[in-house]
């Protein structure tokens, strides 16, 4: 009779685990033991399984010679500076590297060929060239070079309901190849995602529930799984909960929507209706390669300052560039301390006018918020450290205050007590004039804006006085927690202006609870503010009662299909503007509440 095996010690089978990593390789070692009766000493000693280290010391020291910096290594690996500084530490890699790259020394000689992994980070490229031209296998392609590209997502809302129509697939569902089957598309349908919201009123002459309803057959025919209704929020909301808006992607969407795609990384292109019906049947993009504008964001922001107000002021600047036709990549240290939520904000530059699109390259916020959200995988785009750029701005956070975007209704008087503003963007081009220089017209600029024609920009000082009938918080920007938490902060123990109608809706349902668990919802109730279902923004007023009056709103006032009414005025401020006005009744600095 065989005597029973003694059982390795704790230290055994970890010497073991370290020599030959597996239980099969470790029960042949042993002899005469089968690899699960290793496994049950394994857990009877509290031994881990063997799991290879995610990042090899290879690795590392690789990317920590060509970088040199915790903060870019970690951005190229998808971590943040201080998780690739611990393994830097756990490879005893603590020396710096030569201050002279090894790839910065090197020359491109005749039959040299050089990886695209050595040369990554110095090929002067933006992030937005590099995401077209990785699309298109690493061919490069000039700036207003015509290509064709295949974006990785179409998403769509009820808004496009006609370019979808328009595009013969939603007709004679029949045989295999007639439009109307799945077949007929250009593009796979597991890469299209539609948004049917029936708090958002696409078009005047037929109703959002009649839009969606059509949109869900078409998507039924189509095989489209990827719908998201108003019962989840805001349709970009969800569609970055549920992972399906990652970095390093290129998004096709509807003009004035890049936003969302661009404060995650990725880039979003927006198309004009016939440009949609052409990509459902084609499955490509046909674009000019777009120069890319940088801005430098710099400086020390101030908690009265928000996002908002710089998104604005930047417009101005922008416009006086000429940068309409370019791409705007956002950089500098003070970007780091704005989520998510408030670079959408920044992009919101490319619906403006100012800009074909704008994105946010890739960074720790980014990846900290793909991490909570769940999102993988996904492939971090960040641009060159000697990228070229055809305009570079410089801007500093700190001089931005509080600003007023305003659209003047058809029957709108002019300006309270004859004031004309000195920052303004109207539609007619002309030359830039010195603000308060004596006997000289306002500084104007040309600007061809998704909120229409006779757009200006103010400060909040300029319109101080100017009578509105509702306010509006919510919405993507401005329905957001912190968001809603700095306007309720503003309307603690305080009651709304008789005069004023404020309405309040939180961005999704996740912050929605949020807000109620922090008491936030309670706040504006007893302000006297009316809470609304989470998903609504301002262009859904007219469901409420709202269409004749003037409007200030913390979101988009004037949609493509909006039917509120062109009478009044419409007015874009920061959510602390918002509750200010709801408090006095008329537009303030909310600097002095």
């Amino acid at each position: 009779m065989t005597p029973p095996r003694r059982i390795p010690t704790k230290k055994e089978l970890e010497r073991l685990q370290r020599l030959y990593k597996t239980d099969e390789r470790i029960a042949e070692r042993l002899g005469n033991v089968e690899p699960y009766l290793v496994g049950y000493w394994r857990r009877k000693r509290n031994v881990p399984q063997y799991s290879a280290p995610k990042f090899s010391e290879d690795e590392i020291r690789v990317l920590w010679e060509r970088l040199g910096d915790d903060d870019n290594c970690g951005a190229e690996l998808g971590i943040s500076r201080a998780a690739f500084y611990n393994w830097r530490r756990r490879y005893g890699i603590t020396e710096k590297p030569a201050f002279l790259k090894l790839e910065q020394m090197e020359f491109q000689f005749p039959g040299k060929e050089y990886s695209a992994q050595r040369a990554r980070n110095y090929g002067k490229r933006s992030a937005t060239h590099k995401l077209l031209w990785e699309k298109r296998d690493g061919r490069r392609s000039a700036v207003s070079e015509e290509i064709a590209i295949v974006p990785d997502l179409l998403a769509l809302t009820g808004a496009s309901r006609r370019a979808l129509s328009a595009s013969g697939a939603s007709d004679n569902p029949g045989a295999p190849g007639a439009p109307g089957r799945s077949d007929a598309l250009g593009l796979d349908p597991s890469t299209i995602a539609l948004g049917l919201d029936a708090f958002c009123v696409t078009d005047g002459s037929s109703g959002a529930l009649a839009d969606a309803a059509e949109l869900r057959q078409w998507a039924i025919r189509f095989g489209v799984t990827q719908v998201s209704s108003a019962h989840d929020g805001t349709f970009w909301e969800t569609l970055a909960a549920k992972g399906a808006l990652l970095p390093g992607k290129i998004i096709a969407c509807e003009r004035g929507q890049e936003r969302f795609a661009g404060a995650l990384g990725a880039l979003g292109w927006g198309l004009a209706e016939s440009e949609i019906s052409r990509l459902v049947r084609s499955g490509e993009i046909c674009l000019r390669t777009p120069a890319v504008t940088r801005v430098i964001l710099t400086g020390k922001r101030y908690s009265p300052i928000s996002a908002t107000d710089i998104t604005l002021l930047l417009a101005l600047e922008l416009a006086r560039e000429n940068t309409a036709e370019t791409v705007v990549e956002f950089c500098g240290k003070s970007l780091s301390g704005f989520p998510v939520f408030e670079r959408q904000t920044f992009c919101a530059v490319g619906s403006l006018g100012v800009a074909r699109s704008a994105l946010v390259p890739f960074d720790s916020v980014t990846r900290k918020y793909c991490a909570a959200s769940g999102s993988w995988p996904y492939t971090g785009i960040t641009a060159d450290n000697d990228a070229d750029y055809e305009h570079s701005f410089q801007f500093n956070i700190e001089q931005a205050q509080p600003m007023v975007a305003r659209k003047r209704g058809s029957g709108a008087a002019q300006d309270t007590a004859g004031k004309q503003p000195t920052l303004a963007l109207e539609n007619s081009p002309g030359e830039s004039v010195a603000p308060g220089a004596p006997a000289a017209p306002p500084a104007q600029v040309s600007i061809s804006s998704a909120l229409g024609s006779g757009v200006s920009l103010h400060t909040s000082e300029e319109l101080s006085g100017t009578a509105v009938d509702v306010v509006f918080i919510g919405g993507s920007p401005g329905g957001h927690f912190e968001q809603l938490r700095q306007a309720a902060e503003k309307l603690r123990g305080k009651q709304v202006h008789e005069n004023i109608a404020l309405f309040v809706s939180p961005v999704s349902r996740h912050v929605y609870l949020q807000a109620l668990k922090k008491g936030i919802i309670r706040q504006f109730i007893e302000s006297g503010a009316v809470v609304l279902n989470f998903g609504i923004d301002s262009n859904s007023l007219p469901l409420f009662g709202v269409a004749q009056e003037s409007i200030v709103a913390t979101t988009s006032i004037e949609a493509r299909y909006s039917i509120l009414s062109r009478q009044a005025d419409r007015y874009i401020v920061s959510p602390a503007t918002a509750a200010a006005v709801a408090l006095s009744g008329q537009i303030i600095d909310h600097r002095g509440l």
